[in-house]
Formats: structure tokens, C-alpha cells, sequence
């Protein structure tokens, strides 16, 4: 009884003793242990919030004693038996943070109920929990347990060691089958996974897919025993998913069946998959093999990005916990990333870490930070994807993202430090902000620190527009007299191309005109005015035939400047090429050269404002880089005639040409010369900001 004495002599004041009060557990709670790591697990589970919490040997040994009956000072004889090492001074103040700490989890009822008594718990609206969170909301329907429990035959069917090894030859002959069909896939993936009405038949098999996923979970459950005692929809990317609650399975005894039923959903999603590949391989009919596509992508895809994802709280977030021994791996992240925050930035010497081992700290200080950024990158792509086609809905959504992720939660810690502060709890508000203030007032320095400002865009050495060879005539290439590629003189014979039926229309023409002509000498003595019909039949085919020879002339196509002529890849002895056709082209040894840049709108007001200094490299990454100067701009015209939105050209004048040739891909360096980080920073985020404003007024193309 010493440690009671002890409790009775601590000075109380006007409260009642705490060793009066009779802690009661909450109705909804479930307590039970499990082999973890070697060793036996005690788990508290909280059916109204749905939080599983892992307990120490003792607590547990306490809790399960808090039925309402027994005060404080019983719960002190029963410490005392358990704990018989523990000092008096010392056993008092470890069962009251026992207690103290099941109640903040809501385990049991208050130690100090209020004045007007205590209501009943109540677990926050639909309404209210979709506010807090848009992007990730949950909405309970009813029990499926009775429903399940009708299934039990099913359950004990699918998972045995038979239905493991079948499972894995299917699966297997699956992935099998995938390889040897990628290219297929591919393709047919690219052909019609886009398409509008493609869209429509994802959208209405997803959830049926996402029933049967949980299905398997429930399944898997009542297999061993477990309750199924929820069935509801939740909101992911804002995107309905339906979901079952198998938290009993959080006690079965075995590890092995705790994993089971977590990966239960994603097994079942594999064998469909498997068998969507071969009804895709054999089907005839265009529709079964694209409703078949779409759930072999759907049951393979998109479960391994999400529902195998251990950063989202989904079937790999159980199997890590219990692969590695942690329960809640997501919350105690949470709360140590709080405690350390505390410790190193507020200097609070009370912020004392649950566990002393380093490497446990740094997974839930690696898994807090990874999980957080992975959410934020899902409320990016979202928004951004949004965005163009639903401008409000997209504002809106970014909006309530950044304050239920960030500024909520950034206040209500500051509110709980001003408070912890005020009631001299925590480090005072001094050192607060001086723990604070000196970080800030560093970063604030470093944001204000001129550094360098450039950018680098990707160019191409334009060839001079009139370097191109074109054919003359139409014809079939004959001859190449300076070969494929040679340096050449004005005038010099490049190709020499042969028409056959230009030959032969010629050759007719011929024979026409002298036939013609000796007509027209014969009439001449005996018919003056059919002689002038005949002169008048011989004038016109005198000029198709000078326009046929004029043709033939054209078959050999000349040299247009001096320079070094380059002979098209797809032309060679014996290919026909139409007139006009770009046959070749010759290039300058030596002259001026004009790279090309294509920027944003945005990039180039920057341009023009800032631009201090241009530097041009091969893209080849020789290390030859020259300096340019920019020659003029002008806004990038579309395939139909008109300034294509948003896009300007700017030609750069290079001043060493030696390292460059025409047509190259080079780099392009803008050095916009020395400015704040913050400045920078700024006008990267406005950049980047107005790009997303117009892209809603942008058409594919």
C-alpha cells in the first residue's frame, strides 16, 4: 500500500483525489494481443474512430481492469503486483500516465468527468470530415457482415496452401503472357486508351473492379474468424472507391493472416487480370478486347500504383506494418516528427521520444516526410490536370487543399505552442522566438542574396532557307555525277534524272511537228489558205514541244551557289521524285550562322528585360561553347497561318562558327545576370502561374 500512501500524501489542493475516480473503458474498444517480432503484442482497437493503438504489457494489464468499478487505488495495488521493482514515488506517476494517455486516445471515459456530465461520443459528420479533407474523404454505408458470413464456404475455398500454389501458376502465366505480348499491348494501348469513349467504359468499370478488390479483403476476414463491419465509399483523387473494415483482422494471432487479408484485394485484382489477358489474346470482337484491356489495366496498373504504395494508407501500408513490427506506422510518424520538431526548434527538453533507438526514429521521420510529400504531389497532378478544362473548380480545389494540408494544420500547432506558452507548460514565448526568429532571419538572408540568373533552352542551327536542291523536273534518278556528297561550283551537274514518258511524248511531238512542216511546205504551192491552218496547227505543237524540251532540260539539276552539296538519305540511282521535291542541299563552307530558340511568352519577356549576356554549345556535350547575340524574334506561327498562343522564335547570331554545323542541336544559356533568390523564385512561380492560367484557353492540337 505504499504507493497509495504516496499518492494520498502529493499535494492535491481543492481537486479530489484522482484516487477516488473509477476509469471505464469505452464501449467501442477492443483489447487483444498478437505475436509481433517474436513477442506478444497488446492492441487496443477503437471501433467509433477506427484507430488501432499498440499498448506495453502493463497498460494493457491495467486497461483491461478499467470496467468502472474499481477506483485508482485498486488499479495502484494491481501496479504494484505487476511492477514490483518499481519505487513507490515513482509507480503512482506511471499509472496516472497510463491513464492519462488512454484517455487523450479515447480508450477510456474522462478521469474528470465535467461539471455537466459526460455525453455521449460522437464521431464527426460526412459533411464535415469531406470540409477537412476533400481529396481524401470516406462515407459509411452499411454492415456487410451478414452478407459475408454467408460467403464463409467461399472464404475457406479461396485461401489455402492449394489456392496459394494455383494462385501463383496463374498470376505467373500471366506475367508470362504480358511479356511476350508487350509490344502488343503497347500499341493497342496507345491506339485506344485516350479515346473519349474508351474514357466512359474505365470510368463505369472501375468501381465494379473495386467492389470485387474488397470483396476479397472481406473474404479473406470471415476466413479466419474476423467481423466485416463496414461497407462504405471513400474519396481518393475524386475518385469514388468503395471499402470494407477489416480491422478485426488487427487481432488475428498470426502474422501470415494478417497479411493475407491485407493483400487479399490485390491477389484477387492479379488473377483478373490474368484472365483479361488471355480474353483480350483470344477474343475477335473489338469490344469484348476493350472492355478486356481495360480491366487487365485497371487490375494491374492501377493497383500497383496505389493499392501497392505503402505511402498511402492501402493495402502496402498494413503488410509494411506488419512486416516491419510497427502498428499505426502512419500516426507515430506523425507524432515523433512533432516531438523532434519540438526538441530541436523550440528546445522543449520535455518532447521526450517514444523510442531511443535511432534507426526506428529515422524510418518514422522518413516515412512522415515521404508520405506528406507523396500527398502533396497527388494534390499537384490533380489540380494541374483539373485546372485546364475546370478553371473555378480547379481554384477551388488547390484553395482547399493548401488549407486543410497546410495552413490548418500549421495553425493549429502554433495555437497549441501560444497556449502551452501562456500556461508556462512549454518554453516561453521568448525563446520561442528566438528558436524560431534566428532560422527565419537566416533564410530570409539567403532569399535576399543576389545569385546568378539563367536558364538554358534547347536550339538548332538553321539551314540558310535557300540552301535547298529541288528537282526541276519529275523523273527517276539516273546518274550522280558528283556523288552523294561533294563540294560544288555554281552551275556544276548535282543529278541527272530520266522520264520515259517525257521522252516519248517529246519524241511524238517531234515527228508531229515535221510531219507539220512538210504538209504545210506541200500546201504551200496549191492551197494558200489550208497552208495557213497548217502553219497555224504547226505553231501550237512547235510550243508543246519546246516546253517538253525545256522539261528534258530541267532532268539535269544544277548547282544554284557554290558551297557543299549533301544528297537526301531517302534519294538514291533509281528513285522517282516528284517536281519540287527537296532532293539535297548545299550548305556553305564558311559564312554566317543563325540558331533558332523556341520559348514561352513568358521566357521571353524575361528575355527582353534582363538579357545580359548569350552562350551557345553543341548539345553533343563537346565543350565548345560561343558566344551570341540576339538578331531579332518573332511570335511561331501554327500549321494553320496563325501566331501560335504563348510562343516566340528568337534567331541568335553566332559569332564563332567553327564548332557549329547546319542543322545541329545546340543549347542555349540565358544569362539574365545576378538577382535575389527570392526574386528568382518569384518570378519562376508567377512564370509558372500564368502558364497554368492559359493553358485553359489552349486546344490540343
Amino acid at each position: 500500500m505504499g504507493a497509495v500512501a504516496a499518492a494520498q500524501a502529493a499535494p492535491s489542493g481543492a481537486a479530489p483525489s484522482p484516487l477516488s475516480a473509477r476509469p471505464q473503458r469505452s464501449a467501442y474498444l477492443r483489447l487483444a494481443s498478437v505475436r509481433q517480432r517474436g513477442k506478444a503484442v497488446y492492441r487496443a482497437h477503437d471501433r467509433l474512430s477506427g484507430r488501432t493503438s499498440e499498448l506495453s504489457p502493463f497498460a494493457a494489464r491495467l486497461l483491461l481492469q478499467c470496467d468502472g468499478g474499481q477506483t485508482v487505488a485498486d488499479l495502484l495495488v494491481l501496479a504494484r503486483r505487476l511492477e514490483p521493482d518499481v519505487p513507490d514515488s515513482a509507480l503512482f506517476p506511471k499509472v496516472m500516465g497510463v491513464l492519462s494517455n488512454a484517455e487523450g486516445l479515447g480508450l477510456i471515459r474522462p478521469l474528470a468527468p465535467p461539471a455537466g456530465g459526460l455525453e455521449p461520443p460522437v464521431v464527426a459528420g460526412w459533411l464535415q470530415r469531406t470540409l477537412r479533407n476533400p481529396l481524401f474523404a470516406q462515407f459509411s454505408l452499411f454492415s456487410p457482415d451478414p452478407l459475408i458470413a454467408r460467403l464463409a464456404p467461399l472464404a475457406q475455398l479461396l485461401f489455402n496452401p492449394l489456392a496459394a500454389a494455383l494462385w501463383t501458376i496463374v498470376v505467373g502465366a500471366g506475367l508470362w503472357l504480358c511479356v511476350l505480348n508487350w509490344g502488343d499491348l503497347v500499341a493497342y494501348g496507345g491506339a485506344h486508351a485516350l479515346d473519349p469513349g474508351n474514357l466512359v467504359w474505365l470510368v463505369l468499370l472501375f468501381p465494379a473492379i473495386k467492389i470485387v478488390h474488397e470483396l476479397g479483403h472481406a473474404l479473406a476476414c470471415k476466413r479466419w474468424g474476423g467481423e466485416v463491419r463496414d461497407f462504405g465509399v471513400m474519396l481518393r483523387l475524386m475518385m469514388p472507391i468503395p471499402y470494407v473494415d477489416c480491422s478485426d483482422s488487427a487481432f488475428f494471432a498470426r502474422r501470415r493472416q494478417r497479411i493475407v487479408v491485407a493483400a487479399a484485394g490485390m491477389m484477387v485484382e492479379f488473377v483478373i487480370a490474368a484472365a483479361a489477358l488471355v480474353v483480350w489474346l483470344v477474343a475477335s470482337n473489338e469490344l469484348v478486347r476493350l472492355l478486356a484491356f481495360n480491366t487487365m489495366v485497371l487490375t494491374s496498373i492501377t493497383t500497383i500504383a496505389f493499392n501497392a504504395n505503402p505511402l498511402l494508407r492501402f493495402d502496402a501500408y498494413y503488410i509494411l506494418g506488419d512486416l516491419i513490427g510497427v502498428d499505426n506506422l502512419a500516426s507515430r510518424s506523425q507524432r515523433i516528427i512533432q516531438l523532434l520538431s519540438r526538441r530541436l526548434l523550440l528546445g522543449d527538453r520535455n518532447a521526450t521520444l517514444p523510442t531511443a533507438r535511432w534507426t526506428e526514429t529515422a524510418l518514422f521521420v522518413g516515412y512522415g516526410i515521404a508520405s506528406f510529400a507523396y500527398k502533396c504531389i497527388i494534390v499537384f497532378v490533380v489540380v494541374v490536370a483539373v485546372f485546364p478544362s475546370f478553371f473555378v473548380f480547379g481554384v477551388v480545389l488547390a484553395a482547399w487543399g493548401a488549407v486543410s494540408m497546410i495552413i490548418l494544420p500549421v495553425a493549429k500547432r502554433v495555437r497549441a505552442i501560444w497556449g502551452e506558452a501562456a500556461a508556462g507548460r512549454g518554453p516561453s514565448l521568448g525563446a520561442v522566438g528566438r528558436r524560431i526568429g534566428l532560422p527565419l532571419a537566416a533564410l530570409a538572408l539567403l532569399l535576399a542574396m543576389p545569385v546568378p540568373y539563367a536558364f538554358i533552352a534547347d536550339g538548332l542551327v538553321r539551314v540558310p532557307p535557300d540552301s535547298a536542291v529541288r528537282a526541276g523536273a519529275s523523273g527517276t534518278v539516273a546518274r550522280l555525277p558528283v556523288g552523294q556528297a561533294a563540294a560544288v561550283d555554281p552551275g556544276e551537274t548535282l543529278v541527272v534524272l530520266t522520264n520515259s514518258i517525257l521522252d516519248a511524248e517529246l519524241a511524238a511531238g517531234l515527228g508531229t511537228l515535221r510531219t507539220h512542216q512538210l504538209r504545210h511546205e506541200t500546201l504551200l504551192a496549191k492551197d494558200i489558205a489550208q497552208a495557213a491552218q497548217v502553219e497555224a496547227q504547226m505553231l501550237f505543237v512547235a510550243d508543246d514541244v519546246r516546253s517538253m524540251a525545256t522539261d528534258k532540260a530541267r532532268l539535269a539539276v544544277a548547282a544554284h551557289m557554290a558551297g557543299r552539296f549533301a544528297l537526301d538519305d531517302a534519294v538514291s540511282p533509281g528513285t522517282y521524285v516528284s517536281e519540287g521535291q527537296a532532293i539535297g542541299l548545299i550548305l556553305p563552307e564558311h559564312g554566317h550562322r543563325v540558331a533558332v530558340v523556341s520559348l514561352s511568352q513568358e521566357d521571353a519577356d524575361l528575355v527582353r528585360s534582363r538579357l545580359a549576356a548569350l552562350l551557345v554549345r553543341p548539345a553533343s556535350g563537346d565543350g565548345s561553347v560561343r558566344t551570341a547575340r540576339l538578331q531579332r524574334e518573332y511570335p511561331l506561327v501554327a500549321a494553320a497561318g496563325e501566331p501560335a498562343q504563348g510562343r516566340f522564335i528568337l534567331e541568335l547570331a553566332l559569332e564563332d562558327t567553327e564548332p557549329f554545323a547546319f542543322g545541329e542541336a545546340v543549347a542555349v544559356r540565358f544569362d539574365l545576370g545576378a538577382a535575389p533568390l527570392a526574386v528568382q523564385l518569384w518570378h519562376s512561380a508567377s512564370i509558372w502561374v500564368q502558364k497554368l492560367l492559359s493553358s485553359r484557353y489552349l486546344s490540343n492540337v
